[in-house]
């Protein structure tokens, strides 16, 4: 792509890795925390098999998770061929992908902008930011570091087919946008966020001839993105993990949380504090969550539509503004909860490549003001530095709390203690542990916000029946009866019902 790096660019290069070093070193010696990571790595017959030729043909058309992301799977794959299932070494990937990731940002927006220190400045907020962190900790979000590496390295091809030409340079921006989509489907917006290129920083929307040449160029980018996304549909659907969408739960669930959730991101990329893995969704009983009142989202929405009203009125003359306004709209559209999938209101690495935007408004807007009052050089640089190394701090602090499965959930229970799926969660790593009691208490914790998770009775059922006393038994037979009420067939409920039944009777039930 023809990038150029001086002497200069290359220390700012090496004071960014050594930013990622220094935060995230420490995720070497972590644990796989649970959440998801047994369905990508620890216990996937396919990862567990490294790159053997045998699983490629599998590995390639598996969905794990109720998605198809083919790279990712490769990736876990490769990584169990190195380092098998050591955690550290899947911690190391991540943490290295996350520094080209934040290579990768410096020179898209130095070459957009040819703005050398606003690039580095949004490069190293990018590198620290304290809502990054669960992408890098979290061995199961290498989905979220390999979109984003293809996703920067599209756009990094496309900044310089736009300055320079060259058909190959827009063909290889196609090929890497495609790559990208088969690690993870969340750059389905890539070809808008290029069209917000177009109007700023690299102005070339000039003519309505230029628009109808821009028009072609996404409709062009368009083909994987479609091709992607349809199969990422079919594959949510089949695993029921996209909730129905009605007229009346858009109304009533989908749209207030997506209003609420665009405010909780604006909110988290100002000050973010009481990070956690999971965050109930407000509506849905099975994530624990508590409908907020209509004031609540009448403020959220009325915050979100001044934020609007402001940028446009910037548009003209500080188009940095309108940008970044909506560059973050634009990318988190596909996770903001108008489809829903899973129990989460919104996630930490939802944010990821979507805080870009607002990094990139901040700067130029600082700089702008830095000219207009005429701000010492000193002065900026001081500011500069405490709220990168404060970012730094703070992102230091929430990564410790991945290196177990118990001490993220115990930290995410302080901040939704009513939350189903972390106290579940909780369950199973006290499980794991070999700490029953507090196991149970956690599946009884996760039972008594919702009776009907089908998840928490069949593993209390299960504890019950392999380590309670006898007496528990006639609970742990009621719990299985439960489940298969609500799943029939299901082979685990099945299974112990007709164990639990064959001790009661005073036979083996083995």
């Amino acid at each position: 792509m023809s990038v150029r790096l001086d002497r200069l660019d290359l220390a700012i290069v090496l004071a960014l890795g050594i930013a990622c070093g220094a935060i995230y070193a420490q995720t070497a010696s972590f644990d796989f925390v649970g959440f998801d990571d047994e369905a990508h790595v620890t216990l996937n017959a396919i990862t567990q098999q490294g790159l053997d030729p045998a699983v490629l043909g599998p590995a390639l058309r598996a969905t794990v998770a109720a998605n198809w992301h083919p790279v990712t799977q490769l990736s876990h794959m490769l990584d169990v061929e190195l380092f098998g299932l050591e955690a550290g070494g899947h911690h190391a990937v991540n943490v290295v992908l996350h520094a080209l990731v934040t290579l990768l940002v410096f020179l898209v927006v130095r070459e957009a902008t040819g703005a050398r220190w606003r690039s580095a400045f949004v490069a190293a907020l990018f590198a620290v930011h304290p809502l990054h962190v669960e992408v890098v900790a979290w061995v199961s979000q290498r989905k979220t570091l390999l979109c984003a590496v293809f996703g920067m390295a599209s756009m990094l091809a496309y900044v310089t087919y736009a300055r320079r030409g060259g058909a190959w340079r827009f063909a290889l921006s196609a090929g890497l946008l495609t790559v990208g989509l088969l690690a993870k489907s969340m750059l389905v917006t890539l070809p808008l966020l290029f069209a917000l290129l177009d109007y700023w920083p690299l102005r070339r929307l000039g003519s309505l001839r230029d628009a109808r040449v821009l028009a072609r160029e996404k409709l062009v980018l368009l083909l994987p993105v479609l091709a992607i996304a349809a199969v990422t549909i079919v594959a949510q659907h089949s695993a029921e993990a996209m909730a129905p969408l009605t007229l009346d739960r858009l109304l009533r669930a989908h749209l207030p949380n997506a209003v609420l959730g665009y405010a909780w991101y604006l909110e988290k990329a100002i000050w973010p504090a009481d990070l956690a893995v999971h965050y109930p969704h407000p509506y849905l009983p099975l994530a624990g969550g508590i409908a907020p009142s209509p004031l609540v989202i009448l403020g959220a929405g009325s915050l979100l539509a001044s934020v609007v009203i402001l940028a446009v009125i910037a548009a003209r003359r500080r188009p940095w503004i309108a940008f970044g306004v909506a560059w973050a709209a634009i990318a988190l559209l596909p996770v903001i909860g108008i489809v829903q999938v899973g129990t989460q209101a919104v996630a930490d690495r939802y944010a990821y490549l979507p805080l870009l935007g607002p990094f990139i408004a901040l700067a130029w807007e600082a700089n702008a003001l830095r000219e207009r009052l005429r701000i010492p050089a000193v002065i900026v640089a001081g500011t500069s530095v405490a709220l990168l190394g404060t970012s730094a701090l703070v992102a230091h602090r929430q990564a410790g709390y991945w290196q177990s499965a118990r001490a993220l959930y115990g930290h995410a229970l302080e901040i939704s203690p009513r939350d189903v799926t972390l106290l579940f969660n909780m369950g199973n790593a006290e499980l794991d542990a070999g700490r029953y009691a507090e196991a149970e208490a956690g599946y009884r914790e996760a039972l008594a916000v919702h009776p009907g998770h089908s998840p928490a009775q069949l593993n209390l059922a299960e504890l019950l029946r392999k380590y309670g006393e006898p007496s528990d038994l006639a609970e742990a037979v009621a719990l299985y009866r439960s489940v298969l009420r609500e799943r029939p067939g299901n082979f685990r409920a099945t299974r112990g019902l007709r164990k639990a039944l064959a001790r009661g009777a005073g036979r083996r039930d083995d």
